[in-house]
Order: C-alpha cells, then sequence, then structure tokens
C-alpha cells in the first residue's frame, strides 16, 4: 500500500503545476465567463468529438447506464482505458507507454463517431448543439461570415 501512495505522491507532485492551469482556465471560463470549459466549444460554439462525455461519465457514476451510453457511447471505452492505467501505473507500478496505441485507436473512433453524429444531429440534438455564449459567438463572427445554425 505504501508503494502505491509514493507513486501517487510523485505524480501529484509532478502534475500540480498543470492541474493548477487547469483549474484556472475552468474557474474563468465557466465561472467567470458562463462560457463552455471545453476549449473547442467555448471559443467556436460548435461541439469537438468528445462533446457529452463528461455529463456521460457523471452519468455512467449514477449508475445510469442506458443514458450514458446515448449521450456519448465512448465513455465506456474511456472508462476502461482509465481503469487499466490506475491499474497498471499505480496498482502494479509497471509502464503505461503501451497505452499510447489503444488511446490513438480511441481518438481515430472519436474522431469517426464525431463526423457521423455531426452529420446526423447537428445543430438540434443534445449534445451536438450550437452554444451562442462562446468566443465565436458573442463576437459574432459566424454571423460576418454568413453562418448560421439555426435547425
Amino acid at each position: 500500500m505504501k508503494k502505491i501512495w509514493t507513486r501517487i505522491n510523485r505524480d501529484i507532485k509532478t502534475g500540480w503545476q498543470p492541474a493548477l492551469i487547469i483549474g484556472g482556465y475552468i474557474l474563468f471560463m465557466n465561472g467567470l465567463l458562463r462560457i463552455s470549459v471545453c476549449p473547442f466549444r467555448g471559443i467556436t460554439g460548435l461541439p469537438c468529438p468528445a462533446c457529452g462525455m463528461t455529463r456521460a461519465g457523471f452519468l455512467f457514476l449514477e449508475g445510469r447506464f442506458r443514458e450514458a451510453f446515448l449521450i456519448h457511447p465512448f465513455i465506456y471505452p474511456a472508462f476502461l482505458m482509465a481503469v487499466i492505467f490506475v491499474l497498471f501505473r499505480y496498482l502494479l507500478g509497471r509502464s503505461t507507454l503501451w497505452m499510447q496505441w489503444p488511446l490513438i485507436l480511441l481518438g481515430i473512433g472519436l474522431f469517426l463517431f464525431y463526423f457521423y453524429r455531426m452529420s446526423l444531429f447537428f445543430p438540434e440534438t443534445e449534445p451536438m448543439t450550437y452554444t451562442a455564449r462562446s468566443v465565436f459567438g458573442i463576437l459574432g463572427v459566424w454571423e460576418r461570415l454568413g453562418i448560421s445554425f439555426a435547425g
């Protein structure tokens, strides 16, 4: 058990600065500006490939598995990858470098699924909707380009 806490402590010591920056970003974007914490959605107002993963994660943790799947089915492989990471890195103390290939495949799958969802569901169905409360929306960028996301 001591080895596990040593590994976790080491990661906290090396990762506290990025965690602080990410926390500050979330506080600034969502807390002060009331704009999405997703950088892509916060800037463009458009959904990103992982759009809905946070909501799906919360639904998953609440035991609402079907709803989680409907919001974003990739929550299941992402959760599995997180469990495998924790198992190998902290419990077994082994390298997790081999996980880069499954993560690359997961990323490719996310992008393919994103284009599928955008073609079928944008902009009417959550989470594939346009968010006017974004940097582009506030500045009127899409309107100046003659682009409208009205269904």
